[in-house]
């Protein structure tokens, strides 16, 4: 695809992780941060790095993580650094069959790397809110 008719880097990075929740693939979900990115994630310690933030997206898969929704409020992106805010709805189905559903509020800050691609360098959730 040439890049004028591109679809926003960062539109993609947002599908193929919600679409790798889905399909409960952390690895392709962890590919779409920098590799020393941090995930600051409610009620657990920081984690920095691709390896550890795939084992935490491992750990809501194994939880029963089935499907997650991201709506963009804003975004915005310079030569080097992007941010997007929005709501995240996420749809747990644990083995007890109790399914559940966890709203709230996201900050992700991208980085341009050295190839020309963007990845997620920070991102932070915080639950809450019916909106």
């Amino acid at each position: 695809m040439s890049a004028s008719i591109r679809a926003n880097p960062l539109s993609e990075h947002r599908q193929t992780f919600a679409d790798a929740l889905r399909r409960g693939d952390a690895k392709v979900a962890a590919s779409v941060y920098a590799a020393h990115a941090h995930l600051l994630a409610p009620a657990a310690r920081p984690m920095v790095g691709r390896d550890e933030i795939c084992s935490y997206w491992q750990a809501g898969i194994d939880a029963g993580v089935v499907d997650l929704i991201l709506t963009v409020a804003e975004t915005e992106r310079s030569e080097g650094l992007a941010y997007e805010t929005g709501r995240y709805v996420i749809q747990i189905e644990p083995a007890d069959g109790n399914r559940a559903t966890e709203r709230g509020h996201y900050v992700q800050v991208y980085q341009r790397q050295g190839d020309g691609s963007w990845k997620k360098a920070v991102e932070i959730f915080s639950p809450g809110g019916s909106r």
